[in-house]
């Protein structure tokens, strides 16, 4: 029962909210400007609390829908965030974002390159250690251009 508080508690909050300014319209009609919005939010509060389609505005009504806000308004408000798509806890916002387009069957890569600084001392870049010999292939680097193409080239003339 307290966990059902917990997850309803914006919709209940409207419907008191939407109690109150109805009873006090009857003294004061500016309280209309209170009651016609709470009233719209307990008829989406009753609205994803009986879909069948989200688990989540089921599970918690109004609430995933200021998440889902949020989210969308997110890259608009990247100035005033402190956090970056790479830094946060426990999951960064590119490692959530990965998840999700997997989740939904889109594709999960980034072309254009990537946001890491590959510059960082924790990317570790591999290169050959065997140093090559100096005259393995010294009839190729020796001979001009034309004649090494005409030796080794296969192609009919």
């Amino acid at each position: 029962m307290i966990d059902l508080l917990k997850r309803t508690v914006l919709l209940l909050l409207a419907l008191v909210l939407a109690i109150v300014s109805f009873a006090a319209t009857f003294f004061n009609p500016w309280w209309l400007l209170l009651f016609v919005p709470s009233a719209a939010l307990v008829a989406l509060g009753l609205y994803d609390w009986f879909q069948k389609r989200w688990t989540l505005t089921r599970n918690f009504p109004i609430a995933a829908r200021l998440r889902w806000l949020f989210y969308d308004l997110r890259p608009y408000l990247r100035a005033y965030i402190v956090e970056g798509d790479l830094e946060g806890k426990p999951y960064s916002f590119e490692a959530r974002s990965l998840i999700h387009a997997r989740a939904r069957g889109e594709t999960d890569t980034h072309p254009f390159g990537t946001e890491h600084d590959t510059a960082a001392d924790e990317y570790h870049w591999l290169s050959h250690s065997y140093p090559t010999a100096r005259r393995a292939f010294a009839w190729a680097t020796n001979t001009p251009a034309n004649r090494m193409t005409s030796r080794c080239s296969t192609s009919p003339r």
